[in-house]
């Protein structure tokens, strides 16, 4: 089939957006079916569990690198020039700003995915923080404290030219691929036999949510000789090029970046409807405006500096074996139990 052609008779800005959105309904039914969030994983680990919350996280990773490799190996795709599997990438920049995004999550009661999920369920709380996250993302990324931004990143880089794990570990693709799979079906298990079925089937839309991000934009840039960059699921650059986009006439909207963002909404709101769960949050004396916006500047600061968010980074990231966002995953996960420990959940 003419695939090139095909493609060519499309406008890519529309097709990018038609795209995001499909792609981020997917992931917004996921998410707010398994209530998917990393923090809430790093809670039940602070407390010595490993309930749904983990299971679910851990399900919706391993699925989506499955997902991923099967999809990618089967189409001449190439996803070596994605925005996050750069070459000599930063290894301080994903540390210090996974610790800081860490405890602005545990500040916050969620990530940036989450905040997204919970503002389609009426918390106008949400969307204050993630307003907050995104100027804060847009300052440090691109305005007057972006050299702040690069000098922390060159602090320690890779000095290897592939970040993947099994180039840096030096050990074979099929021993990760085989972890995988045996992890896949470990949590399948109890997630059966508690028939956690919204649990289990919304971690793995998450997942196929993100295979299907890296497998669309790797397919089109393939056979559209490279009009758009491959990539998957991440909501730090759509929140900044979609504020940018508001704010002046000199980018379009018609970018994946808020194709994600309004299927995401959309999905997490239809499960809200079929739930009967919409219910109007504020603040007030015991949920302060200023926590809220300390918690999104904090995770806009840090998602920055870490190259993503625990979407972007953590998530999409580790599903193609990117060195880079395996090491924010992880001081994601560091920074949310340190904050736990001092008490930011209760500040």
């Amino acid at each position: 089939m003419e695939y090139d052609q095909i493609i060519a008779d499309f406008d890519i800005a529309q097709l990018q957006l038609v795209l995001g959105i499909a792609i981020g309904l997917i992931f917004g039914l996921g998410a707010a079916l398994s209530q998917f969030c990393i923090r809430a994983m790093v809670n039940e680990l602070s407390q010595g569990r490993f309930g749904h919350a983990s299971i679910a996280w851990i399900l919706g990773a391993v699925t989506a690198y499955l997902l991923a490799s099967w999809l990618l190996g089967r189409e001449p795709t190439d996803i070596s020039e994605a925005p996050s599997l750069p070459n000599n990438a930063s290894i301080s920049g994903p540390i210090l700003g996974g610790l800081l995004f860490g405890m602005g999550m545990i500040i916050s009661r969620g990530c940036s995915s989450r905040l997204l999920i919970l503002t389609a369920y009426g918390n106008m709380r949400a969307p204050i923080t993630l307003l907050a996250f995104a100027l804060s993302a847009l300052l440090l990324y691109s305005g007057q404290l972006a050299y702040i931004r690069m000098a922390i990143q060159d602090w320690w880089r890779f000095d290897s030219q592939s970040i993947l794990l099994p180039d840096l570990l030096n050990l074979p693709v099929w021993l990760f691929t085989s972890s995988a799979i045996a992890i896949f079906l470990t949590c399948l298990y109890p997630l059966a036999r508690h028939r956690a079925w919204n649990t289990m089937i919304g971690a793995l839309l998450v997942g196929v949510a993100v295979a299907l991000g890296w497998a669309s934009t790797a397919f089109v840039s393939y056979h559209s000789f490279g009009e758009i960059m491959p990539q998957s699921i991440s909501f730090t650059a759509p929140m900044i090029d979609t504020l940018s986009a508001l704010m002046t006439a000199e980018k379009s909207l018609l970018r994946l970046g808020t194709g994600l963002l309004i299927g995401t909404i959309i999905g997490s709101a239809i499960v809200a409807s079929c739930h009967r769960d919409w219910h109007l949050e504020t603040f007030h004396s015991e949920r302060p405006l200023g926590r809220y916006v300390l918690a999104g500047c904090m995770m806009g600061f840090g998602a920055v500096l870490a190259g993503g968010c625990s979407i972007g980074a953590g998530l999409s990231g580790t599903s193609v074996l990117a060195g880079q966002a395996t090491i924010t995953l992880l001081a994601m996960t560091v920074g949310g139990y340190a904050g736990l420990k001092a008490g930011f959940a209760r500040a």
